[in-house]
């Protein structure tokens, strides 16, 4: 059963589900624009989140899945793309080969889940509690082989 869309009573913004957001919501105002209101020939692909780690220069783009949960369609397309973008900046030494394109797939709260790599060499297996941390923190571990 699809969700009502439904405006907030005092500022009438469209009011959207954090955790299970529907197929026509995106957690960003120009996302929503985007999908509402341009071409449906192109691709939004929503990233949870980048970071750069200004110590060793680890960059990481995080796209985070609750258990159960696929990349879109979208994301499927965009990943791998900036996947190799970034092992074009690997090789040319501007950031820590530790750098790369993950999905975390993993529940609140976030003490345990599964990482995989996009592109690369392919990081898939579980991480629990301090590595999940260190991981999200730019420590070292993210190109490593899964056992």
């Amino acid at each position: 059963m699809k969700c009502p869309v439904q405006h907030c009573p005092t500022c009438k913004d469209r009011m959207i589900h954090q955790t299970k957001r529907q197929s026509d919501e995106s957690s960003s105002a120009i996302g929503q624009f985007v999908h509402d209101r341009l071409s449906k020939k192109l691709y939004w692909a929503d990233i949870d989140g980048a970071l750069l780690k200004r110590a060793n220069r680890v960059l990481r783009a995080v796209e985070h899945k609750f258990r159960g949960q696929d990349l879109r369609p979208s994301q499927r397309a965009v990943l791998p793309i900036l996947a190799e973008a970034i092992d074009v900046l690997i090789e040319r030494g501007r950031v820590h080969p530790d750098s790369g394109v993950f999905v975390l797939t993993a529940d609140p709260p976030f003490d345990d889940g599964y990482l995989r790599q996009i592109g690369g060499q392919k990081v898939k297996g579980r991480i629990r509690g301090k590595d999940v941390k260190n991981f999200l923190e730019g420590g070292p571990g993210g190109r490593k082989r899964a056992t």
